[in-house]
């Protein structure tokens, strides 16, 4: 047909192509004829062509001054996953020569099923549905079988380091690889990632955390993501670990009792999760990525801070869907598919919404998990002829004889805070007349040490005995001034008052060979809650181990 002064509409097998008033000059002739072959998409498989190719000219090839509109025709039960209230049409334009189409995004009318877009220029044309959910499912899908992907394992993995005279030992969780190493005297401990979750990582003793390694493994979103999210964190003993990277934590002085707790937190991996989907997105459909421009966005600051909080309802994730797909168009230059994918899926947030949630509830059994690093120190040999004794003790705790040859104390032990823990004498007449204060003592563990060469055992066993008394206002008496005192000591059948023991002196003893000996640790604590969480101590343990390894010479 040719157009009038206010322009004309073609109408073909329910199509209908209309140009407005200024679209081309009057009398131009405009044409339009379906095509039997489809066009050359080169899309995901989640659109699915809804009508022919449309083949749309303007006089001897010319581009309309204004868009056209064309409307097709939409049988919604032909159109598998069609869905009315989020029907997500568009027009695929391809122009000839163009190896992938332009897109525009159709309006849906429920009341006579036709969709309509508006052309910019002319070529063939054709509508094509983008099936939402069936894209989700993908991307579900893809998501759950890298929960089981495995990264290469470091090869420091299980590896021992000795500083001093501690050694440490890696020790790894299914999820994540540790190692150590010694730094300048220092131990740093490293947890690489062998999962595609990103984790909250907390190192006991607190120190801070930061990243050693780039993200390289995970998309270049995602990794953006992570380099900008771990300047969020890194304080108080927390950074986070991100698939493919790793965290680092330094003790710059020997420490026991090191351990790694790992967290998901759910917004994180929400994040992640979606960050993946947009770099599943920009591997198809991107052109530039304008990475420098992400620390000043608003968005993206939206986004970070967003992910620090806990915070997982329909409501809250699906505005956070809608934030980050819309955010990525301020950074990256898409192809016109891609931002109409952008454009369809921030228009239905809901439908990512129930699937993140449904996700994030299938990996929950990969939430939380710690890992520790084994701790085990050198041991020297104490010995004493004159004494007749021997044991061993920590390489790092010291052990001291009095100068004065006229003192008959014994030895004392001093841990590596050189603070005094235990005493040992031997073959020395001990004064048994107890002190003049008494107060009752309470048994905590009596634990046999198993045979001692030359121990007299005629009236109990050797064993390790362990008991407190509360000497209340007494306690000034003692020169840390803590009312409960903590004994443990080495024991084979004489020794304190059953019931009672000497405030003077908390300390069981031994006999061997028709001499006295006593070696034992007294301590002083606040309460008894100190005494327990002390017994739960690596000092404690050592503590019975030395004095287990007495031996007569």
């Amino acid at each position: 047909m040719s157009l009038t002064k206010s322009g004309g509409t073609i109408e073909i097998d329910g199509a209908r192509v209309a140009a407005v008033e200024g679209t081309a000059p009057e009398g131009t002739l405009m044409t339009a004829a379906f095509k039997e072959a489809d066009l050359p998409l080169g899309l995901d498989a989640s659109f699915e062509a809804v009508s022919k190719p449309l083949s749309i000219k303007l006089g001897d090839g010319m581009q309309p001054e204004k868009p056209l509109r064309v409307t097709f025709p939409v049988d919604p039960g032909s159109v598998n996953g069609f869905d009315s209230s989020n029907p997500a049409l568009g027009i695929l334009i391809m122009t000839e020569g163009q190896e992938k189409p332009d897109f525009a995004l159709a309006t849906w009318n429920d009341n006579d099923k036709t969709a309509t877009a508006w052309l910019p220029h002319l070529t063939d044309v054709q509508l094509v549905f983008f099936n939402l959910k069936q894209w989700i499912s993908g991307i579900n899908s893809t998501i759950q079988q890298s929960a089981g992907l495995e990264y290469p394992k470091p090869n420091c993995t299980d590896k021992s380091v000795k500083i001093g005279y501690e050694t440490y030992t890696a020790q790894s969780d299914a999820q994540e690889w540790t190692c150590v190493r010694e730094s300048s005297g220092s131990l740093v401990v490293t947890a690489h990632s062998n999962s595609p979750l990103p984790f909250m990582v907390t190192s006991e003793p607190r120190r801070p955390g930061r990243t050693v390694t780039d993200v390289s493994r995970s998309g270049i979103i995602t990794a953006a993501l992570g380099n900008q999210l771990l300047s969020l964190t890194g304080s108080g003993g927390s950074a986070v670990m991100f698939p493919g990277g790793a965290t680092e934590f330094i003790f710059d002085k020997p420490v026991e009792g090191i351990s790694l707790k790992f967290k998901m937190l759910p917004n994180i991996a929400l994040l992640a999760i979606l960050t993946q989907t947009l770099d599943a997105l920009f591997n198809k459909f991107g052109q530039k990525l304008h990475l420098d421009k992400l620390s000043s966005l608003e968005c993206w600051k939206n986004i970070l801070d967003t992910s620090m909080h806990p915070d997982i309802s329909s409501e809250s994730v699906s505005s956070f869907v809608k934030t980050t797909f819309s955010c990525i168009g301020e950074f990256a230059d898409l192809t016109a598919v891609g931002r109409a994918i952008v454009v369809l899926v921030s228009a239905a947030p809901a439908a990512f919404a129930s699937m993140f949630i449904g996700l994030l509830q299938t990996l929950n059994g990969q939430a939380n998990f710690s890992t520790a690093v084994g701790y085990d120190i050198e041991l020297l040999t104490f010995s004493d002829p004159k004494m007749g004794i021997s044991f061993k003790y920590p390489a790092n705790w010291v052990v001291t004889k009095p100068t004065d040859p006229r003192d008959q104390t014994g030895a004392k032990i001093f841990n590596q805070k050189g603070a005094e823990i235990a005493q040992v004498n031997f073959g020395t007449a001990f004064d048994f007349q107890p002190c003049a204060r008494k107060k009752p003592y309470k048994l905590i563990d009596t634990t046999q040490t198993g045979p001692i060469p030359g121990m007299d055992t005629s009236t109990a066993p050797t064993s390790i005995k362990v008991e407190t008394v509360d000497v209340g206002s007494e306690s000034a008496y003692y020169p840390d001034k803590q009312p409960i005192r903590l004994g443990i000591s080495l024991y084979s059948g004489p020794g304190q008052v059953t019931g009672t023991t000497s405030v003077c002196n908390l300390a069981a003893f031994f006999q061997a060979g028709g001499k006295f000996g006593f070696f034992s640790a007294g301590l002083g604590f606040q309460s008894n809650e100190a005494v327990v969480a002390y017994t739960k101590q690596s000092e404690y343990f050592q503590i019975r181990a030395m004095l287990a390894s007495l031996r007569f010479l």
